[in-house]
């Protein structure tokens, strides 16, 4: 156990750059999803409409699109209610 917990898998910090926010509400508070993007992080790889869908229909660990998620978190809005946010850093001009 205490090997487990030192091994870390390599990693690399990045600062990702402003994208858009999407907002939506649910019956326990409104929710944030932050897009943000690096040129970091790479793109997935480039195939046609026709090779995705076998990929998906045969192996769906075919095909992945790289992202980074940060940790969700809890902030105050304007009035005060508690928001539940997360992050998903990808690459410019991605999906």
């Amino acid at each position: 156990l205490q090997q487990a917990q030192t091994t870390r898998p390599e990693s690399t910090q990045i600062q990702p750059q402003p994208g858009f926010c999407i907002k939506t509400n649910s019956s326990e508070g409104k929710v944030f999803i932050n897009i943000c993007h690096s040129p970091s992080i790479p793109p997935p790889a480039d195939v046609t409409e026709e090779e995705l869908l076998q990929m998906l229909e045969e192996d769906q660990a075919g095909f992945r699109i790289p992202m980074s998620l940060g940790e969700p978190h809890a902030e105050l809005d304007a009035k005060q209610r508690f928001l539940a946010g997360a992050r998903d850093h990808h690459r410019q001009g991605g999906p």
